[in-house]
């Protein structure tokens, strides 16, 4: 048997899925990477910075200490550095894990021979610092550095389809990769070689499969609130985590049902009995309309910028990610391009990926991976007492001893790609709670607004990196968030960044309840353009149109928020002033009141 063979890895935010060149067909399989099931999840459980457990061992772990568990790393990426069970850790140590369990259950296949070659996915919209991330975590594997290689998730299913589809030079095909924690659109256009060069693509790391889930169970919650009080403060005050856990089990189940029949059953464990609730795909449909809106203003925005003008200018819409198979998903989407699926939508990416492995996408630069950009002055968080203060850079536990290796790497490889779009840097201001600084499942990030430009700057000044945004933003408001991504998903303008709310900020009692699976984000731009585009439909009452919807603005009009209510969000706001040019979205205040009061807490109104 040949020792020589390849593995693709696909490092999904809730679930993780390889694929090999099988040992005896020759052909490329899936690996089954669990049990019951072909992927596992991508949870860990970090004791200390060189003991880190994954999967459904880590979750075992986690009812013994929940301070060590960590279920989606992919989201902590990037912020560099976090801290979990009182240790900093660096973002690729937990991925290095995940992606050492996947080698050893892989190589079994193989008499235990490693994989001569290494094929890891990542989202189109990642930066250089977040694929460095990826690749220092493979260089710890023990692989030969020049042959790691990474592969952008929406070209390793174009790949998968014209493997089984050959494609014309000329034809265009898009691919919609809608997994647990992102959403990838791409456009890809076949060349007379047989590659593929990438005419358009935009991204969103803040919109998957959990953005549904945490939709649901505040559908739950309120459920519970009206009828079943004690059943609510059971899970909120006293609940082992093995209860909590059973109930995002249960809503996850019944998201997947609702996909196939029309109602389903989320159970929620009590003390003396269990509540059991009826969720019915309306319903459903309801709770999930508005982030599927912007899945679809975003695939609409990357037609436009590829050219495309009608469904026909498409030889497919190719759907791919666990959340693709919500029918809403597909009914909307549907209506933009000639839809079809590639099988198991959970599997696609990583059997696409081997045969992506030789640089034949054009369209994308490669560089080699900077480190994460700081602010030169800026003060970092207050530590709480009893734990590490939060500086930006490795502890000593583990400190980053992969850096030279991960730069020659990113200088090797041909088939990093990267479209830029969404980039972390680290915003820290004041105290800070370590525990806010984990990866956040449980709450829905907050829509994209505005093309950055400050208020007395011409276009061509216009601040475009989150540096630039966030500094342009009125000083109080920057004590009020911390941890901001840009986010260039393009739903309002070209860019913004979204941040979360700091919990020792004044107001941040006007946000609704956050926790360690949960925290409250909002979005930002700093644009003249978006800020007189959005006051002028805030006032035209676009955002306030329920009976509880709240419209106001300032004094002299320059400033103004709408708000609404319904049974989807407590409160959904948009704000624009078109004196500093700020424009803000968020979902996350606890009711459209609040979100009033929080503005002029912070003179913004």
């Amino acid at each position: 048997m040949s020792k020589d063979w390849t593995l693709s890895i696909d490092f999904g935010t809730s679930n993780t899925a390889a694929a090999h060149t099988n040992p005896t067909r020759g052909g490329v399989e899936a690996v089954s990477l669990s049990h019951d099931r072909m992927t596992m999840p991508s949870s860990v459980y970090i004791e200390t910075p060189e003991h880190v457990e994954t999967g459904d061992v880590a979750l075992n772990k986690a009812e013994g200490n929940p301070d060590g568990f960590l279920a989606a790393p992919k989201r902590v990426i990037p912020q560099q550095i976090f801290q979990i069970n009182g240790y900093d850790i660096p973002a690729s140590t937990p991925v290095a894990a995940v992606l050492e369990s996947v080698v050893r259950r892989a190589s079994r296949e193989h008499n235990d021979h490693r994989p001569g070659e290494l094929v890891l996915t990542h989202p189109e919209a990642w930066t250089d610092a977040e694929i460095k991330v990826l690749l220092d975590a493979a260089t710890q594997l023990g692989l030969n550095a020049t042959n790691i290689r990474t592969v952008s998730e929406p070209k390793a299913a174009a790949q998968y389809y014209s493997a089984n589809q050959p494609l014309e030079p000329g034809d265009k095909i898009a691919v919609f990769d809608f997994g647990g924690g992102t959403l990838d659109v791409a456009v890809l256009e076949a060349q007379n070689d047989g590659s593929f060069h990438i005419v358009a693509a935009r991204g969103d790391n803040s919109l998957g499969g959990k953005s549904f889930d945490a939709l649901i169970r505040r559908w739950v919650d309120r459920q519970l609130e009206d009828d079943h009080p004690d059943q609510i403060e059971y899970l909120r005050r006293r609940a082992p985590l093995s209860d909590r856990h059973a109930v995002e089990d249960s809503i996850r189940r019944a998201k997947e049902v609702l996909s196939e029949s029309p109602t389903a059953t989320i159970t929620v464990p009590g003390e003396s009995e269990s509540v059991r609730l009826t969720l019915t795909r309306n319903e459903f449909e309801d709770i999930i309309r508005q982030p599927v809106q912007r899945a679809t203003d975003l695939t609409r925005q990357t037609l436009i910028d590829a050219g495309v003008t009608s469904p026909g200018d498409l030889k497919a819409l190719y759907m791919t990610g666990g959340s693709s198979r919500v029918p809403m998903v597909q009914e909307e989407i549907k209506s933009l391009g000639p839809v079809a699926n590639l099988d198991d939508p959970k599997m696609v990416v990583a059997q696409g990926a081997l045969s992506a492995v030789a640089p034949i996408v054009t369209g994308l630069h490669t560089s080699t991976a900077p480190t994460t950009p700081t602010y030169a002055g800026q003060p970092g968080p207050a530590s709480r007492p009893g734990q590490p203060s939060q500086t930006g850079q490795p502890s000593q536990a583990e400190p980053r001893k992969k850096n030279r290796t991960a730069l020659a790497v990113g200088a090797v490889l041909g088939s990093v790609l990267l479209i830029g779009g969404i980039g972390a840097f680290a915003l820290t201001r004041g105290g800070n709670d370590p525990a806010e600084n984990q990866a956040q499942d449980g709450g829905t990030a907050a829509e994209s607004a505005g093309e950055s430009t400050a208020p007395t700057q011409t276009e061509s000044a216009e601040p475009k990196t989150g540096e630039e945004i966030y500094a342009a933003l009125p000083e109080k408001l920057q004590g009020a968030v911390q941890n901001c991504s840009m986010n260039s998903s393009g739903i309002l303008a070209a860019s913004s960044i979204q941040c979360k709310i700091n919990v020792n900020s004044e107001g941040v009692e006007h946000f609704r309840e956050v926790g360690r699976y949960a925290s409250a984000y909002v979005n930002l731009a700093v644009s003249q353009e978006a800020a007189k585009r959005e006051r002028a439909l805030i006032k035209q009452g676009r955002y306030s149109k329920s009976d509880e919807g709240i419209m106001e603005e300032s004094s002299d009009g320059s400033a103004a928020v709408g708000v609404d209510s319904d049974n989807l969000y407590d409160a959904s706001v948009t704000y624009a002033d078109t004196e500093t040019g700020v424009v803000m979205s968020s979902f996350d205040f606890a009711s459209p009141q609040d979100a009033v009061d929080w503005f002029k807490t912070y003179d913004l109104l």
